[in-house]
């Protein structure tokens, strides 16, 4: 199938999420309320989860390589009418999510954004210059991604084949991000985080860090020594939160290697003409 090279930057997105919504009294908290989130906030991608390449151009633009992610500081809002303004509204954006979860591994390209390193598969869209991209989802306090934010992209003539390899492995690499937010929330409500501003403020930014170890280690190619030993320390100096840490590298291992083994093997060179 004939997808598009993903271009930098990512223009804007739109998605419908499910969260959890706090209630101003005397509003009760729901567990379950629908959230538009608008991801057009391009500064953390930029700066902190974006992982893109412009050492290699084409048109000008350089491309987004797979899992770079919108991350934090994408507004929401919800869409039950009384619950628009709560409390929860300002907390969503902390550990907001718009990841790019296709990959191409036939090109890999060097790592830029805030943390360079090895090749890594280029991201890919649709044809139409668009791409589902997974975001961030909670059912009363336990959280995981689902592929239902759409994200805009620059347009782009480039184009690439994506095989059954790559679609496994972009399913593997989401389902480490499921697997390892339920671990990271079953973690937070073991150590008693709270259900108020405070407790969300903390179990985001433990998911931001959980998911910044996988963007950086565990869905990198095993060439990238230096960045998976990185998360391997990490493993250890994060006690409990340690779990969620090994399933994002090894999950992502996981997939590097699904999505390499998959890939068609390289045309024969053509015979040299004889002389005569």
């Amino acid at each position: 199938m004939t997808f598009r090279i993903a271009k930098n930057i990512p223009l804007s997105g739109l998605g419908y999420d499910i969260h959890s919504a706090m209630g101003i009294p005397p509003l009760p908290p729901l567990p379950v309320a629908p959230w538009m989130i608008m991801a057009v906030n391009p500064l953390s991608e930029q700066f902190l989860t974006g992982k893109f390449t412009r050492l290699v151009t084409n048109e000008g633009m350089g491309s987004m390589l797979w899992r770079s992610d919108r991350k934090p500081l994408q507004p929401h809002v919800c869409v039950t009418g009384p619950y628009v303004a709560t409390p929860t509204t300002a907390l969503l954006p902390i550990a907001s999510q718009a990841k790019f979860w296709l990959p191409a591994f036939s090109i890999k390209e060097v790592q830029e954004g805030a943390l360079s390193g090895g090749k890594t598969p280029i991201a890919v869209c649709f044809p139409a210059y668009m791409m589902a991209v997974q975001s961030c989802q909670d059912i009363n306090g336990w959280g995981f991604v689902l592929p239902n934010t759409i994200l805009f992209t620059l347009m782009s003539t480039r184009v690439v084949n994506v095989v059954m390899a790559d679609f496994a492995a972009g399913m593997i690499g989401m389902l480490t991000d499921v697997v390892s937010n339920l671990i990271a929330s079953g973690f937070g409500k073991g150590i008693g985080l709270p259900d108020s501003f405070a407790g969300g403020v903390a179990g985001a930014l433990m998911n931001d860090a959980i998911t910044g170890m996988g963007l950086y280690s565990g869905t990198l190619n095993s060439d990238n020594g230096e960045q998976q030993g990185f998360t391997i320390a990490m493993v250890g100096l994060t006690s409990g939160l340690g779990v969620a840490n090994a399933v994002s590298f090894l999950g992502g291992n996981w997939a590097n290697s699904v999505g390499q083994a998959g890939q068609p093997p390289e045309p024969a060179p053509a015979p040299a003409p004889s002389g005569g």
